[in-house]
């Protein structure tokens, strides 16, 4: 490669355009709030507003869980509230990792409780069949 390269001059000025055009460093991230995240179920997992959950699962769950994309299609009635709750914030036991996890900064137990109410209310939709738990 033939040139001496940039002068000082030159390097300083593209540093100072590079860093002028670059987005704003993303912060640190809080390790506190993703292992408060996966510690524990959320108490009274249908103890929230359907009407609520429906608007929150509108706003951000639909983006890949309508008909044709990444996730199954949400059918109120067809989950149990721990497995749905397990499954968002990736606690023991849950049993796939193609959901992104959603910490409790980014959906709260408030918000994520009305969406478990919205989808397994039976006000909203009855159950489409009864697991019993510990039976066989």
């Amino acid at each position: 490669m033939k040139g001496t390269g940039l002068s000082d001059q030159q390097q300083s000025e593209l540093t100072a355009f590079i860093s002028a055009i670059s987005p704003d460093p993303a912060p640190d991230l809080d390790f506190r709030t993703v292992y408060r995240s996966y510690e524990s179920n959320i108490r009274d997992p249908i103890g929230g507003d359907a009407v609520h959950g429906k608007a929150v699962a509108d706003q951000y769950c639909m983006i890949c869980h309508l008909d044709g994309r990444v996730g199954p299609v949400f059918q109120p009635g067809l989950y149990e509230p721990e497995w749905v709750v397990a499954r968002v914030r990736h606690l023991e036991g849950h049993d796939d990792d193609q959901m992104p996890a959603f910490n409790i900064a980014r959906l709260p137990d408030s918000d994520l409780r009305d969406v478990v109410t919205f989808l397994t209310s039976p006000k909203v939709a009855p159950p489409i069949f009864d697991r019993k738990k510990g039976k066989k």
